[in-house]
Formats: C-alpha cells, sequence, structure tokens
C-alpha cells in the first residue's frame, strides 16, 4: 500500500469539522490565526487541534503501512 492511499484513507476517518481544520492548514496554508478566524476558533485551539490531528493522523498511516508489509 503507498503512503498517499494509507493518507487518504486515515482522513476520511477525521471528522468533518477536524478535516477543515487540516485542510485550511495544508491545502489553503492559512495561519493558525486566519484558521481561527475562518473556523471560530481561538489560535490556542487551533493549534492544539492541528498538533493533536497530525499525531493521529500520522500514527494511523504508519499502522496502515506497518499492516500492509
Amino acid at each position: 500500500e503507498s503512503w498517499r492511499e494509507a493518507l487518504r484513507r486515515c482522513l476520511e476517518r477525521v471528522p468533518e469539522r477536524s478535516r477543515g481544520v487540516l485542510r485550511a492548514r495544508f491545502a489553503d496554508e492559512l495561519s493558525s490565526q486566519q484558521i481561527g478566524e475562518r473556523l471560530g476558533m481561538t489560535i490556542e485551539a487551533v493549534r492544539k487541534a492541528l498538533f493533536r490531528l497530525k499525531k493521529q493522523v500520522r500514527s494511523c498511516v504508519e499502522t496502515s503501512l506497518r499492516e500492509a508489509q
């Protein structure tokens, strides 16, 4: 299984609002402040969400790739 396929599947498991945070940061390249303004979150809440989500998705991808071997 490719890394991209594992990432796609793992992102599908993320709730829509959280996916919006990730999309704003990585696809739209917005700052934490801009994401907060767009989604009605504080800067600290955005930073915590991004930290948690990146950790969650990374773990999911690593597990998927390990299991595919």
